[in-house]
């Protein structure tokens, strides 16, 4: 407790309390979890109180609660929120009929602390999740890790907050079904980008971070009258400054099959910009338009993005196959490929007798083992 308080760095006979986010504890007990805040918020006896200099109880010196969402359901809120969804009115009401659900989890350690403290959520899956926290517990402050690994997986995100009419008709998935979400992004990886010059969102949420404006207050090097068309002049505050036009989807993709760090930096730069952008939007609907505006805001934006599993599983997959491509240990992967391909090869050729091995019907000369060299080497091209 004596990390409490501390002396006043500019008056050692004063005190200063520095600030302390207290992680709520209890797992998927409501109960459990219950009784840890109540502990918090529990009057301290007189000894305590003499140790922590005059604190009456332990939650005074808390600037902030924190959730770990690593531990909890996160997976209950891949639907929309329901009619009852509001983040400080259901506070004071306990839900006996939902007592496990991720709600009622946060809400069942919130309800016995002071509800003007910070609040921070750790490691939330997907923006989904993050607004209805919002919504439902009143969440202030969120990190965001998935942000950081789409870029690592290759994913340039897409999304906006509100979602605007026409984000279905906006995914590039031009075969998807009639009433099929979006897709919170795209994953660069596959082939289908090869040949993609368009930039990396059409969502319209990111124009300004460098990967989609880049900007340039040097000479520009142009090597043919290609580069002169890559190239736009634009005047800001401190003169003209060189703009060049935003990387493609293409060009990422060819950087990430070439195993390029550029690639990844880019990713970073404009899924961080993505994340701004959602979290700027978020802030304005709850203060200028009210919580029930920004509820059917959070129930448009479930009916219009796919939660990110799928996309994440799939750019997982697609990563590993180009990472194996490449590094230690891919000429023995190659070696064991082409052996089972080798195998298969012979358990498929039929059988011939030693005076007619190596004839075909005609009676031409067809050497067995040369068929097969013929075929591994074409399938050796093919998997390097």
């Amino acid at each position: 407790m004596g990390g409490l308080v501390e002396p006043s760095p500019d008056d050692p006979t004063s005190i200063h309390r520095p600030p302390i986010i207290v992680p709520l504890m209890g797992g998927c007990d409501p109960r459990a979890r219950k009784e840890f805040s109540r502990s918090l918020v529990e009057k301290l006896d007189n000894v305590d109180r003499q140790v922590a200099k005059g604190l009456k109880k332990l939650d005074d010196a808390v600037t902030g609660y924190a959730f770990e969402m690593v531990d909890l359901p996160t997976n209950a809120y891949s639907m929309p929120p329901n009619s009852n969804s509001y983040p400080q009115e259901a506070l004071d009401v306990e839900d006996d009929d939902d007592d496990n659900s991720l709600t009622e989890l946060v809400k069942a350690s919130l309800r016995p602390l002071d509800g003007s403290k910070l609040r921070i959520a750790h490691s939330t899956p997907s923006p989904h999740a993050m607004l209805r926290l919002v919504l439902e517990c009143g969440i202030d402050l969120f990190d965001v890790p998935w942000v950081a690994e789409a870029a690592d997986l290759g994913i340039a995100l897409d999304f906006e907050f509100p979602a605007r009419d026409g984000a279905r008709e906006r995914a590039l998935e031009t075969d998807e079904e009639d009433g099929q979400r979006s897709l919170i992004g795209h994953n660069l990886f596959d082939e289908r980008f090869a040949q993609d010059l368009g930039p990396l969102g059409n969502s319209g949420a990111c124009s300004s971070c460098w990967a989609c404006k880049p900007t340039w207050v040097s000479e520009r090097v142009i090597h043919s009258t290609l580069d002169g068309e890559q190239w736009e002049v634009s005047v800001d505050e401190s003169g003209a400054t060189l703009s060049s036009k935003g990387f493609s989807r293409a060009y990422l993709h060819h950087l990430l099959h070439t195993h390029e760090m550029s690639a990844y930096a880019l990713l970073h730069l404009h899924n961080l910009a993505i994340a701004d952008s959602f979290f700027a939007n978020l802030r304005r609907v709850l203060a200028s338009e009210g919580e029930e505006r920004f509820k059917e805001e959070v129930i448009r934006f479930y009916q219009a993005y796919e939660l990110p599993e799928q996309l994440f599983d799939e750019a997982r997959a697609r990563w590993k196959e180009v990472e194996d491509s490449r590094g230690k240990g891919r000429l023995k992967r190659e070696r064991e490929a082409l052996s089972r391909i080798n195998g298969t090869i012979d358990s498929t050729l039929p059988v011939v007798s030693p005076e007619s091995e190596g004839l075909n019907d005609d009676g031409e000369l067809t050497p067995k083992a040369s068929a097969v060299a013929v075929i591994l080497e074409g399938v050796e091209d093919l998997t390097i």
